[in-house]
């Protein structure tokens, strides 16, 4: 059986479906550090950083209403319920915020970053 890859399915945001649009292709951080070595006489000194699972370049496919919510959203202070549905129907949910990047009029994109707060749970097909 094959795998059920492609365009991700949909982007929900405080409630909010929203389409994304074709061909998008999300980057998960999935690991909680990144890490570092640095060489010594003996073993190497591994450095850990922690990092915020971030998505960047979230393209949606927009109406100018939608795109006038959504500014709102990134513009809010609170967290929000974030879930997004791959092409296999699993499912990632996170609280957190939206950085709105912006709007192209030709073809309804909008581009956001979505930045987590708490960790992804996957609900997984």
């Amino acid at each position: 059986m094959g795998r059920a890859t492609g365009t991700p399915k949909k982007c929900v945001l405080d409630g909010v479906s929203y389409d994304l649009m074709a061909e998008v292709n999300l980057n998960f951080l999935r690991n909680k550090y990144t890490k570092e070595a640095t060489t010594t006489s003996g073993q190497p000194l591994i450095k850990f950083l922690k990092r915020n699972p971030n998505i960047e370049n979230v393209d949606l496919g927009c109406t100018p209403s939608e795109m006038e919510n959504l500014k709102d959203k990134a513009d809010q202070l609170v967290e929000m319920p974030i879930a997004i549905t791959l092409a296999d129907n699993s499912t990632y949910r996170c609280t957190g915020h939206i950085d709105f990047s912006g709007y192209e009029s030709e073809t309804g994109k909008i581009t956001i970053t979505i930045l987590p707060v708490t960790d992804w749970t996957p609900f997984l097909s």
